[in-house]
């Protein structure tokens, strides 16, 4: 058992530590994205079945680019000296909690139900611009090949210039209609409480509970809707701050990564990273709240 003073110890979580594992959970992500790839991208003899083999792995492999490049943000702004108040990153471990819960979706569903969902995000994003599809080739080629495969698996979308247009009268009248919140409620991802609740395995390592994750977001949805009550004095303030900001992110990277990774049929490969943040765990939590005893007595 460590005292007090003793910071020698080799499990001992330091800033410095849980870099170096993210580093390590980085690698893992580029590894899956590899993995993912080969797998997406094998020949099918039906040409259909490899449309949809291709848009379920190349929305899996687009999630881990974002939450990658999302981490690494992250981490590069907590050594920022000049970035005193790090709990604006709040914001964005909100996002990463919502590509989690996406995945954790998926991973829990059919090749139906995730077909439905991923082409129904691109389509309504793709509604919300005002590009025209004889403009954009690609775009048009894209949306041409969903609504081939949203006809083979029987999803009745009507055709895109009518989706358009009832998003863009919907933006006008500051209301979404009848059919959109139908659309919406049938097609989109559920939202992450209803996810949470649902899907989250409490037992699944690293632990984390319903009430716990759900508690997290809530906190950072307020955050990034300027709730400036949170910075002033509920959140930490200060250096300390990016303890409770890394320690997070270690979890809900592992998390995710371990979804993924069942895509892709190499859990092992992500589960030696879950038995390292196992072994530092209780020296990390435990560096947090020495150091916000250490803050407050300063501020005396």
């Amino acid at each position: 058992m460590q005292h007090e003073g003793d910071f020698a110890s080799p499990s001992f979580f330091s800033i410095e530590s849980v870099l170096n594992f993210i580093k390590k959970c980085n690698e893992s992500s580029r590894s899956l994205a590899n993995s993912l790839h080969k797998i997406g991208r094998i020949e099918l003899t039906n040409q259909m079945e490899s449309w949809k083999r291709i848009k379920i792995f190349l929305f899996y492999n687009q999630s881990l680019e974002f939450f990658r490049n999302r981490v690494n943000f992250i981490t590069e702004c907590i050594n920022t000296e000049s970035l005193k108040n790090k709990e604006i990153l709040d914001t964005l471990l909100r996002g990463l909690i919502e590509i989690y819960c996406r995945i954790l979706l998926l991973s829990n569903s059919d090749d139906e139900e995730q077909l439905k969902r991923i082409i129904w995000q691109e389509l309504y994003i793709s509604a919300l611009s005002d590009t025209e599809l004889k403009s954009n080739k690609s775009l048009s080629s894209g949306i041409s090949n969903n609504y081939e495969i949203l006809r083979n698996i029987n999803v009745p979308l009507p055709e895109f210039q009518e989706i358009r247009r009832i998003v863009q009268e919907s933006l006008r009248k500051m209301s979404d209609n009848n059919k959109l919140r139908c659309w919406k409620r049938e097609y989109g991802f559920p939202s992450v409480r209803k996810t949470i609740r649902d899907y989250l395995d409490e037992t699944q390592e690293p632990k984390i509970s319903k009430y716990q994750l759900l508690k997290i977001y809530s906190m950072e949805s307020e955050q990034i809707h300027s709730n400036f009550y949170l910075e002033y004095g509920i959140l930490d303030s200060g250096d300390t701050e990016k303890y409770r900001i890394i320690s997070f992110l270690a979890l809900i990277y592992t998390k995710f990564l371990f979804e993924i990774a069942k895509k892709a049929r190499v859990e092992k490969d992500v589960e030696k990273l879950i038995q390292e943040l196992k072994k530092f765990t209780i020296d990390y939590l435990r560096l947090w709240d020495l150091s916000k005893q250490f803050a407050n007595k300063r501020g005396e």
